[in-house]
């Protein structure tokens, strides 16, 4: 039998649609934390987008949405009703900490700026996720990964052959991160509000979240490293890089220890002879001499098929990775043995589709129970009589449509 989860007992507000603040409410939800998503009555646009990354996306079977919900609870309100506003406003005094990625517009309309909250909270802990920050001239910008995250940060442009064209986008990498980012941040303020009773606002922005991932090349560019690259300048060195092999197959080397990783890749590729050239013999001189010694690699490691590259390189403790694909994460046995990824079985299709895990684990909480995420309203009766409304006033609600329950 597992142990209590370390959030058991402690209420989250999930105020927020898409991506980047729902994937933090599910790993609360993951940690043991009543997870209460408030979603219009027409549900969160995020259930009907499945078209973008090719999935099903029906109230039967959406596993995009799935992905950043599992583990909640749904209370579905009309938001521009007075009576609605009052519902949430009484759950917000009775929790622990809200997130939401709602533009400071929208916001201060439904008086859900923290400094409206805290006036009927003041333990609450905040977490909002914006695009570019709460100053300067772009603050309020509407923020999306695929632009705030992935091509301001220079991730699209800088990633690429030079005058090649920007690297496609990779849905939800950017609200992913942040998401991780934001849960970080939350679950720090709510380790001070125990200590304190007060509680704090945690900013996270896509920009922001975009410099953090690019920031050790950041540092690079102010003592005059350039990007784009091309594939004879490499970001790293030459033996941290990637090499294609005679099937036709590409293997990233990850040698990083010269003093360990150069003589292991030598034997492995038996040229020790190699050890002898004084210009491959630092990291210093490999960068120097990286548009000879590329080519060497190269002509070296097209000789031979992956798999057999890859006994070598695990018979010489070299570090590397097969270049693989998206396709292939749902039938890898590293991923399903460890759980990254967990399935779920659609009843309305039979169709089963793994989804990914929160990026972290607790050994004595077991593991995540994965499973459809709640229908629009599915919670609503539940959570308005939790909060002392009884079955006449739930009655009323929904037939004025205040609220919306399945």
């Amino acid at each position: 039998m597992s142990q209590k989860k370390p959030l058991e007992g402690v209420r989250v507000v999930d105020f927020s649609m898409y991506a980047a603040t729902p994937c933090c409410g599910r790993m609360l939800a993951y940690l043991g934390a009543d997870v209460v998503k408030v979603e219009p009555v027409t549900g969160d646009i995020y259930r009907y987008m499945g078209s973008m990354i090719k999935s099903s996306a029906t109230d039967e079977e959406a596993p995009g949405y799935d992905l950043e919900n599992v583990g909640k609870r749904s209370l579905a309100v009309n938001l521009k009703s007075e009576e609605a506003a009052q519902i949430v406003h009484k759950l917000i005094a009775g929790a622990d900490i809200m997130i939401t990625n709602y533009r400071e517009g929208a916001l201060k309309k439904l008086k859900l700026e923290y400094d409206d909250l805290k006036k009927i909270n003041p333990r609450l802990v905040y977490g909002l996720v914006d695009g570019f920050g709460e100053k300067g001239p772009e603050a309020g910008r509407p923020g999306y990964d695929t632009a705030s995250f992935m091509a301001r940060s220079g991730i699209l442009g800088d990633f690429v052959e030079p005058d090649a064209p920007p690297l496609n986008p990779m849905g939800a990498m950017g609200d992913h991160a942040t998401g991780v980012a934001l849960t970080a941040g939350v679950l720090g303020a709510y380790v001070g509000a125990l200590r304190t009773g007060k509680g704090d606002k945690v900013l996270a922005s896509l920009y922001h979240g975009g410099i953090w991932a690019v920031s050790s090349l950041l540092i690079g560019t102010q003592y005059g490293d350039t990007y784009p690259k091309s594939r004879y300048n490499p970001v790293v060195t030459p033996i941290t890089h990637t090499y294609q092999c005679k099937d036709g197959e590409w293997v990233m080397l990850g040698a990083l220890d010269m003093s360990k990783h150069w003589p292991a890749l030598c034997k492995a590729m038996e040229r020790e002879d190699l050890l002898k050239e004084e210009k491959y013999n630092s990291m210093s001189n490999q960068i120097k001499n990286q548009k000879e010694l590329i080519p060497v690699l190269e002509g070296i490691i097209e000789q031979k098929p992956f798999a057999e590259w890859a006994k070598r390189f695990v018979q010489f403790d070299v570090p590397h990775e097969k270049v693989g694909h998206v396709k292939d994460i749902a039938h890898d046995e590293q991923a399903l043995v460890n759980n990254f990824i967990r399935p779920i079985t659609y009843p309305s299709s039979g169709k089963t589709v793994y989804i990914a895990t929160p990026p972290f684990k607790l050994q004595e909480a077991g593991e995540e129970d994965v499973k459809e995420a709640p229908k629009t309203g599915e919670h609503t009766v539940e959570i308005l009589g939790e909060l002392g409304y009884s079955p006449e006033e739930i009655e009323t609600l929904k037939t004025q449509k205040v609220v919306r329950a399945k």
